[in-house]
């Protein structure tokens, strides 16, 4: 009796079975460009609140192509002679480290950041007969400051025979507060077509040049490359502004619309001017006249708890230093929101490590960002989180019918043999009973039926409904809280009551067939063994039939067995080993079954009917459950993004109300 309990109490297959379903969700995110490292992320994936997506490459295509030029009078987009913005192309060229070739077959063969290679491809455009492997012959480099985030700029220093200068390349703001102007007016109309741009969605670019003297870099060469570098970047000679579109991604806007649906905010963290990210925002639908776009500058005059305190409000975080990300990440974290990242730098390490999920690119990504990262996006694209998320809950949701359909059985199987045994124990002790029974020792069921029971009756029902995809559209309700109990929402209540209901069915059917059997006759052992066996029978068939139930929230005589064929199939195959058992001669003297049953129209019955039970007492509780919900889902409609409380902070806000 103790080895049948212990079996009973415990669902053996619990740990296989979540860990298939998890091993075959993050299968199939790897099918679908979502490459997760940790299993356990998943679970993170489905309670998923918020995420911060870099814009370039993530949310937009990652092609930058120039559509304008300024020169300080003119506009290209307004003038027919393209060369004069040919010393804007040609300048902007020597400053970038992307390479732009032919192959045999005269194809484009590109090399690096996307930004540079819109200049390589408008010098070819614009003078073919001067590729930028002729323009670096001609004008040897001799010095270069790569981009940085702090000084938003890069620069670099060129000779050409005895001329040497710097071209410096960056931020328009930036740069042109270092520019020397012939009057205040000039600044004033550059500074205007950057804002003019800017809230055209356009990435704009300043290209500036410094006349150095040979002595000078020599001289600082001696002392410090950083005073060069200083020297080079200030008090420069404003050439012009280059204007850039990145196209954003077709995919990105439906994924946006259906994180909204699905109760997610979409936050952009760009290092494009602002004007120009909140415009790109309002395109994709992240930004709206609500929300709040701030740079990194202001956010930097932000203090931790204000930030934390408004952080629901910013959809925009434009100019931002990459360490900026790890402030964002803490902030959502102390509201108690699940926050993904995402990044591809080496300095965007730290804020995908701190995040919930974080969300390394796989084909920009560093090596570094791809080791802190719980996932790594190989197309590098925002629909790929969305998809991700809506996997992340399908799964989740999954994992709680298998927990739920094995707690059930493992509930009716305590039920069964705890309260069975003190139960019949007192009904036994009658004189007619003793008399029926002898000195046979009373057992319920054996250990092997259980363990059969266990393993194959309800396991392979139960992988099944791990398998099976669900109609029902996840992305359409809140995050869960990652506070919350696996059992909120009824699955405890749930889980209880229907495996006391199958619980109650055996003992039933246990005292029935045991009745019947003292009835007509049949010897001690036969009656217990026929008693066990019915009530195998009953706990056996109502646990696939549990699972039938479990695999959609509609009653299942109107729910598509060809769609759900595999939890059918699973059903058929277990009800085949479990009669198997029963039916098969010498395989039942194994198990300790009534070997005769066949031969006993009533005790089949018993065995068999009973269990029918359950399916109209399921299909009624589905029609309850679902008349209730019903008006509940459209009163919740998802408008707007409301934080995701934990439960007690839930349970609080309903007694105040």
């Amino acid at each position: 009796g103790a080895i049948s309990l212990a079996v009973a109490a415990i669902p053996e297959g619990l740990i296989a079975f979540t860990s298939i379903i998890l091993a075959i969700g993050v299968q199939r995110m790897a099918r679908k460009n979502a490459i997760v490292k940790n299993l356990m992320a998943v679970e993170s994936l489905g309670n998923c609140a918020v995420i911060c997506s870099d814009k370039t490459g993530t949310l937009t295509q990652n092609k930058m192509t120039i559509v304008d030029a300024f020169d300080g009078s003119q506009l290209l987009s307004n003038n027919s002679e393209i060369k004069n913005f040919l010393n804007i192309i040609e300048l902007g060229s020597l400053c970038c480290d992307a390479n732009l070739t032919r192959n045999e077959k005269d194809e484009y063969v590109v090399v690096g950041d996307p930004t540079e290679i819109a200049f390589l491809y408008e010098l070819e455009k614009f003078s073919n007969f001067k590729y930028k492997n002729n323009l670096e012959i001609e004008y040897k480099r001799l010095h270069l400051f790569p981009f940085d985030s702090d000084r938003k700029m890069k620069s670099v220093i060129n000779q050409n025979d005895n001329n040497y200068w710097a071209t410096v390349m960056g931020a328009p703001e930036i740069i042109i507060e270092k520019c020397n102007f012939g009057s205040p007016s000039i600044k004033e109309k550059y500074l205007q077509i950057n804002n003019q741009w800017a809230n055209n969605a356009y990435r704009v670019l300043a290209i500036a040049r410094k006349s150095l003297k040979k002595e000078t870099i020599e001289k600082f060469n001696e002392s410090s490359i950083s005073k060069l570098q200083e020297h080079v970047e200030n008090d420069l000679e404003i050439v012009g502004l280059v204007a850039m579109i990145d196209p954003p991604r077709e995919s990105a806007k439906d994924a946006i619309t259906l994180c909204k649906q699905a109760g997610i905010k979409p936050v952009m963290i760009t290092g494009d001017n602002l004007n120009t990210a909140k415009a790109i925002a309002k395109n994709l639908g992240i930004y709206s006249d609500q929300d709040r776009a701030i740079t990194g500058t202001e956010l930097s005059n932000i203090s931790d708890e204000e930030l934390v305190q408004n952080i629901e409000k910013y959809s925009v975080y434009a100019r931002v230093k990459p360490e900026d990300k790890l402030r964002i990440v803490n902030a959502w974290q102390q509201r108690k929101q699940v926050v993904a990242m995402t990044g591809d730098g080496v300095n965007d390490a730290p804020a995908l490590k701190a995040s919930d999920i974080g969300c390394a690119m796989g084909i920009t990504g560093t090596e570094a960002s791809k080791q802190a990262a719980n996932v790594i996006l190989a197309d590098d694209n925002f629909a790929t989180i969305v998809s991700a998320v809506a996997n992340g809950r399908s799964i989740y949701q999954k994992i709680k019918n298998v927990i739920q359909s094995l707690l059930i059985t493992s509930i009716a199987e305590i039920i069964l043999l705890f309260i069975g045994l003190f139960l019949f124990k007192a009904i036994f002790s009658s004189a007619e009973w003793k008399v029926a029974l002898g000195k046979s020792d009373l057992y319920i069921m054996s250990a092997t039926q259980l363990l059969w029971i266990n393993l194959f009756t309800h396991g392979f029902p139960a992988i099944a409904l791990g398998l099976q995809d669900s109609k029902e559209d996840y992305m359409n309700r809140r995050p869960i809280s990652k506070y919350e109990s696996i059992f909120a929402n009824q699955m405890g209540f749930n889980t209880l009551w229907k495996g006391i209901l199958i619980g109650i069915l055996s003992l039933i059917t246990y005292y029935l067939a045991a009745l019947y059997a003292r009835n007509n006759g049949f010897n001690a052992e036969d009656i217990l063994k026929a008693a066990s066996t019915c009530s195998f029978l009953v706990l056996g068939i109502s646990a696939t039939f549990n699972s039938i139930n479990l695999m959609t929230k509609k009653s299942i005589f109107i729910s598509n067995p060809i769609y759900y064929w595999k939890v059918y199939a699973s059903v058929i195959f277990s009800l085949a080993f479990l009669l198997i058992v029963v039916f098969v001669k010498n395989i039942n003297l194994v198990f300790g079954c009534y070997t005769e049953i066949h031969s006993k129209p009533e005790l089949l019955a018993l065995g068999l009917a009973l269990p029918l039970v359950i399916i109209p007492i399921y299909s009624i509780h589905k029609l309850i459950i679902y008349l209730i919900e019903k008006n509940k889902i459209k009163e919740n409609k998802i408008t707007e993004f409301k934080m995701i409380l934990p439960p007690k902070q839930v349970k609080r806000n309903q007694k105040r109300h």
